[in-house]
């Protein structure tokens, strides 16, 4: 019959305390080496951890589809600076102003005060006599230059109109003095559009 051996954990094996204190310097190194065991332990522990790491699946590119499953084990992709909105700022800032220009122009156009002016005009004998008939805005997109503050009582505007005959360019100028008494002028130039 063969001896089984039978295994044992290791245990860590204190450092001896003396009986007898053998001398002053053994007694005051005795307690700096059991702390320098225990750091030398905890980061041999440490070091073995961090070094363990799991498999991770490479990021994903650009030129890569659509991610269509999320795990955890996945690398993080690079961060990367780009100033690539330097190089769109401007077209942004330009789109901006020229959609501005475009709503508060349709604001101008749309407003009372320029349907009242049209239909000024098309009512009135003397801008028939130059214009000629069906008087409108003398291109699809008008543009109306000038200031319309009615709240203010300051206009002065001025567009480009066209009836049978021939266009024109319309200016209307209406200034509030005292309270609701307002001084206005509307004045039709015959030419062609510039």
């Amino acid at each position: 019959m063969q001896p089984v051996m039978i295994l044992r954990p290791l245990q860590r094996q204190a450092l001896p305390t003396p009986s007898k204190p053998t001398s002053k310097l053994f007694r005051l190194a005795v307690p700096h080496l059991r702390q320098q065991s225990l750091r030398q332990s905890s980061t041999q522990t440490h070091s073995q951890t961090d070094t363990v790491r799991p498999n991770f699946i490479p990021p994903p590119t650009e030129s890569s589809g659509p991610l269509l499953s999320r795990l955890p084990n996945r690398a993080l992709p690079s961060v990367q600076k780009s100033r690539t909105w330097l190089k769109t700022l401007p077209a942004f800032v330009i789109a901006i102003i020229l959609s501005s220009l475009a709503i508060f122009n349709y604001q101008k156009s749309s407003s009372s005060t320029v349907n009242s002016i049209l239909y000024a005009l098309r009512t009135n004998e003397t801008a028939r006599s130059v214009l000629g008939d069906e008087i409108y805005f003398a291109s699809k997109v008008p543009w109306i230059r000038g200031e319309l503050n009615p709240m203010q009582g300051r206009i002065d505007i001025s567009f480009w109109v066209k009836g049978r005959k021939s266009p024109g360019k319309v200016k209307f100028v209406s200034v509030r003095k005292r309270g609701n008494q307002f001084v206005s002028a509307l004045a039709v130039t015959r030419g062609g559009l510039g």
